[in-house]
């Protein structure tokens, strides 16, 4: 199939969506379809080219942030992929086009004619779908159901990152069928290190992965680890607006616990940075199938982590601590218990790698494949 793929972020831009749709559309281009992506770049400048077999092109409005972007960049982006879109996809020709999140690329891929779009899906990624993150829409949250629910009606499939976006979907459309194909890794890229995690003397090194911002719950680790009577060290990888604020609050912390600030971590420093460390502390509020929960396990790395951070695809695995109810005072046990008990550690570390060996891009694109398929043969 000739499949064009929209959305207002693909690396190096954005963050666990974009990441997702490189790693599925690369293996969808090994599995034998063509590939557009319409995206949007940094600058003002539109850029084409071709990478690893897909047509790439990235829509210059002026967006300056690698991460999230403004409302302004946002509002830019959505003209962008509904009005400049028209003619590339009229060359492309795609047999259907998927938009990754419903608003902006759901939206300007619905005001498209069909003739130049082919049947159309969206995957649902998170933030675009009521319910998951009532700050990250701001003062426009009045706005996204008018956005939304056009975009899930008018959509010929609707997929979402795994069943905690799904069963949202659902809970906002109930009259409207949702498929769950959950993110997958590439277990060949992210692989533990050649020792088992926690065997050394030194104090126990805990990764933090995610943008500074109040939903990933970053302070709450902190104030956990100011509990913990023992040395720890704590690598913060990522950026945003509570930067400064986090900051300010470990140079609070008794001495024995160091917290290194990484900044924005570059993908292919990734794997190394996992390897580097004992264990992930994933406490978002809210996750779809988390990209970085994912890319941990397969690096041998076990996670102590909410389960508003995990989902049910989650459960049963050995290589997680949950913590049911996220405290100071709980995070702290768990760190200690975890730190006290170094053999228990890797072996988690063992099951994690196990357990991720489940979740393969190869699956998720066959899920799609046959999806869409009878959606283009229909």
């Amino acid at each position: 199939m000739r499949l064009s793929f929209l959305c207002h972020e693909f690396p190096p831009t954005g963050g666990g969506a974009a990441s997702a749709l490189d790693h599925f559309t690369r293996v969808l281009v090994k599995r034998g379809h063509r590939v557009q992506i319409l995206t949007i770049g940094l600058g003002a400048k539109t850029l084409r080219e071709t990478l690893d077999e897909r047509q790439i092109i990235r829509y210059g409005v002026g967006r300056r942030s690698m991460l999230s972007p403004t409302t302004t960049e946002l509002l830019r982006s959505y003209w962008a992929l509904r009005h400049r879109s028209k003619r590339d996809l009229a060359e492309f020709k795609p047999d259907c086009s998927v938009a990754f999140f419903a608003f902006p690329a759901g939206h300007a891929l619905l005001k498209q004619r069909r003739r130049l779009t082919g049947p159309m899906a969206v995957s649902i990624r998170g933030s675009d779908i009521p319910g998951f993150s009532k700050k990250r829409w701001g003062l426009f949250q009045w706005l996204q159901p008018w956005l939304v629910r056009p975009v899930l009606e008018g959509a010929d499939r609707v997929f979402a990152n795994g069943e905690t976006l799904a069963t949202l979907t659902r809970a906002f459309a109930p009259h409207i069928a949702v498929t769950s194909i959950p993110n997958g890794v590439d277990t060949q890229q992210f692989s533990p290190a050649d020792r088992a995690v926690g065997a050394h003397d030194g104090p126990l090194r805990v990764l933090s992965v995610g943008q500074l911002i109040p939903r990933k719950q970053v302070a709450l680790l902190l104030a956990g680890a100011a509990l913990l009577q023992r040395p720890l060290e704590i690598t913060l990888a990522g950026s945003g607006p509570l930067e400064e604020p986090l900051k300010a609050q470990a140079a609070q912390l008794p001495p024995p616990i160091k917290v290194h600030f990484c900044g924005h971590t570059q993908r292919e420093a990734m794997p190394q940075l996992y390897r580097a460390h004992d264990l992930l502390v994933h406490l978002s509020g809210a996750e779809g199938v988390s990209n970085v929960a994912l890319e941990a396990l397969a690096s041998g790395l076990p996670l102590l982590a909410t389960p508003q951070a995990l989902g049910p695809e989650f459960v049963g695995s050995r290589g997680v601590m949950v913590l049911h109810d996220p405290n100071e005072a709980a995070l702290a046990e768990a760190l200690l218990t975890l730190d006290s008990q170094r053999q228990r550690l890797g072996q988690m570390g063992h099951e994690a790698r196990h357990f991720a060996e489940r979740f393969d891009w190869q699956r998720a694109a066959a899920q799609f494949e046959a999806q869409m398929s009878r959606l283009w043969l229909a």
